[in-house]
C-alpha cells in the first residue's frame, strides 16, 4: 500500500510547479497584476513640466484592478517601444484641447507606435474565442501579442485620425457635445464585439434618454457619414455606438468603436468622469447606475489587459515607471478648473 505521506508530497509538488509556472514563466495563468501605460499629454506649461496626466484616468484603471505606469509621449522611439513591450496595455486619455493632432508631432507618433503594437496580435483560436464569449477570458492562455488599447475623447480622436491618415478629412467641429450627458445608441455590431459581448446588461443604461449617462466634452466629432465613407475606417472598425440625441440641428456622430481584428477600443465620451470628477460646472451623472456602467467598461478593459503576458525585467525597473512615483496636484479647489486632480510630471 502506498504511503499517504508520499501521495500528499506529490500533490504539494504539483501545486508548487503550478504556482511556479504562473509566477515565473507567466503561462496558462491569468495575469492578476496588470500594468497599463497611460500616455502623457503635452504640458500646458512646457517650461516647467514634461507632461501631464489627469488623475481620474489612473483611478479608473485602479478601480478595476490595474496599476498605472507613466508612458511619456516624448520618449525616444526605441525607448518607447521597449517600454511598450513591458506593459499589458495602454490608455490614451482625453484632455488638452490645444493639441492639434499634427501628424508629425511627438504625441501622434507615439499613438502610431501604440497602435502598431496592438496590431501585432495574431488572432484567437476558436476555443479562446468561445471562452471569451462565455465570459471567461481568464482561461485564455496569456500571450504577449494581445495588447489592448483604449482611447477616450482626445485618445478616440487621435486613434481615428491616425487610422484615417488625416485630421481634416476625418473630424468636424461641433458645439453640441460640450459639457453634456447624452445617451448612446448601441448598434447590432455590439452583439459580437469584445467590448459588449458579455456586457449586454449595460446597453439599455447607455441608451437611456431619460437618464443620460455618457458625458461628452469635446469640440471635434466624427460624423457617421464621414466614417462610413472612409474605407480606412469602415473597413477596419465597427461602430458600436453613435449619438444622435444632441439637438435639432446636431450632426449624429460616432461614439464607440472597436477594431475588427485587434483589441483597440475607443469612446468619444468620458467613462472616468462619472466616478472621479467633481467640478460643479460639469453636467456629470454621478448616480449609482452611471458609476456602475462606467465601472463595467473599465473592468472589461482591465480584464483584457490581464490576458497579456508582458512584464518588466526586474521589480526595480517596474517600480521606476509606476505612477506612484508622483503626487497629484489638487486642481479642483480652483473654481475654473475642470479636473479634480492632475499629475504634473517634472522635466
Amino acid at each position: 500500500m502506498k504511503s499517504p505521506f508520499r501521495f500528499v508530497s506529490f500533490l504539494l509538488f504539483l501545486l508548487y510547479a503550478f504556482i511556479l509556472s504562473c509566477t515565473s514563466y507567466q503561462v496558462l495563468c491569468e495575469n492578476d497584476r496588470p500594468i497599463i501605460g497611460v500616455l502623457t499629454l503635452p504640458p500646458k506649461d512646457p517650461d516647467n513640466y514634461s507632461g501631464e496626466i489627469v488623475a481620474s484616468y489612473v483611478k479608473w484603471l485602479e478601480s478595476a484592478g490595474a496599476q498605472a505606469a507613466v508612458l511619456p509621449y516624448s520618449l525616444d522611439a526605441n525607448e518607447f517601444k521597449l517600454l511598450l513591450s513591458s506593459l499589458n496595455g495602454v490608455l490614451l486619455t482625453g484632455g488638452a484641447d490645444f493639441i492639434e493632432l499634427d501628424p508629425d508631432s511627438d504625441y501622434i507618433k507615439a499613438v502610431r507606435m501604440i497602435l502598431d503594437k496592438a496590431k501585432e496580435f495574431q488572432g484567437f483560436s476558436q476555443s479562446e474565442r468561445e471562452a471569451i464569449r462565455d465570459g471567461n477570458p481568464g482561461s485564455v492562455v496569456e500571450r504577449a501579442d494581445f495588447f489592448p488599447v483604449w482611447g477616450t475623447c482626445l485618445g478616440f480622436e487621435a486613434i481615428i485620425c491616425v487610422e484615417n491618415m488625416s485630421k481634416e478629412d476625418t473630424l468636424s467641429q461641433s458645439t453640441d457635445y460640450k459639457n453634456v450627458s447624452l445617451p448612446v445608441e448601441i448598434t447590432s455590431e455590439a452583439d459580437n464585439s469584445l467590448l459588449f459581448e458579455n456586457n449586454q446588461d449595460i446597453i439599455s443604461s447607455l441608451s437611456d434618454a431619460s437618464n443620460p449617462i455618457p458625458f461628452h466634452n469635446h469640440q471635434w466629432i466624427i460624423p457617421i457619414e464621414t466614417f462610413v465613407n472612409s474605407y480606412r475606417l469602415s473597413g477596419s472598425y465597427s461602430i458600436l455606438g453613435y449619438t444622435e440625441f444632441c439637438g435639432d440641428n446636431c450632426t449624429p456622430s460616432v461614439t464607440i468603436v472597436e477594431h475588427f481584428l485587434y483589441p483597440i477600443f475607443a469612446t468619444a465620451f468620458h467613462p472616468e468622469k462619472n466616478a472621479f470628477e467633481w467640478a460643479l460646472s460639469y453636467n456629470i451623472n454621478h448616480s449609482s447606475i452611471a458609476v456602475g456602467v462606467m465601472q463595467t467598461l473599465s473592468q472589461t478593459f482591465v480584464d483584457y489587459a490581464k490576458m497579456n503576458s508582458n512584464m518588466f525585467l526586474s521589480e526595480d525597473e517596474q517600480d521606476s515607471h509606476l505612477i506612484y512615483n508622483y503626487s497629484p496636484t489638487y486642481t479642483g479647489k480652483d473654481s475654473q478648473s475642470t479636473t479634480t486632480q492632475v499629475y504634473y510630471l517634472p522635466i
